[in-house]
């Protein structure tokens, strides 16, 4: 797992040595193109130096990310029978419901809301930014209360075992309640994203 994320790391880091060199030959070609007289200045956004503290904030977070969505699977297949990590590991999947929505979404709202910053359309950010949230959690949130009530019932629909339903659902409820969480602080990332801040996530 660290060597995975390592490599994706490096994978990133030239990546964007690729970018940032095409980008420089270009300027370069636009600049003595231009003359040496023009107006023309480089962007400041196309540093390296920028450009490579910005892949390191994603990697980061992408190793933090796979620790702490792995972490669990290693933790309770030491401690607990392999009869109650199927349970939980079925739980977890269940819980798959909630990346359905809100990875589409994210894909959606991140080049969207950043395109709308950096062209200074704050009034649209913020209507797209708000409406999205709202959207978000007045679809997703009737689950939780669900899960809670009638999550032996749905799960019995599933696995026709009332028994195994309901051991299920004591990891399931709690499992889809955290998802949600998750998911809603989702977009605290994706505000910091389009906002190019991600050293304050």
């Amino acid at each position: 797992m660290f060597v995975l994320s390592l490599l994706d790391l490096l994978v990133v880091i030239c990546l964007v040595m690729v970018v940032y060199f095409k980008h420089y030959r270009i300027l370069s070609l636009e600049l003595l193109n231009k003359g040496a007289g023009s107006n023309f200045s480089c962007d400041d956004e196309l540093s390296l130096k920028r450009t490579l503290r910005f892949s390191i904030q994603l990697s980061g977070l992408s190793i933090i990310w796979v620790v702490a969505t792995q972490i669990d699977k290693f933790i309770l297949s030491a401690y607990i029978s392999l009869d109650e990590y199927a349970k939980y590991q079925i739980a977890v999947q269940l819980c798959s419901v909630i990346a359905i929505f809100s990875g589409p979404l994210t894909q959606i709202l991140l080049p969207r809301l950043s395109s709308l910053y950096a062209s200074n359309q704050l009034q649209e950010y913020s209507k797209l930014y708000c409406s999205s949230i709202i959207l978000f959690i007045g679809i997703l949130s009737p689950l939780l209360p669900y899960f809670f009530i009638f999550g032996d019932d749905l799960i019995t629909l599933w696995m026709k075992d009332t028994m195994l339903s309901q051991s299920i659902n004591m990891y399931a409820k709690w499992l889809m309640a955290a998802s949600f969480i998750a998911a809603t602080m989702n977009f605290v990332f994706i505000c910091l994203y389009s906002l190019g801040q991600l050293k304050y996530h």
